[in-house]
């Protein structure tokens, strides 16, 4: 899921996964 070529929601991405994993 995160080998996707998705640059502009890879900002979108880390900031749901943060909040996720945290």
């Amino acid at each position: 899921m995160l080998l996707i070529p998705a640059k502009p929601a890879k900002e979108a991405n880390l900031a749901s996964y943060g909040v996720n994993i945290s």
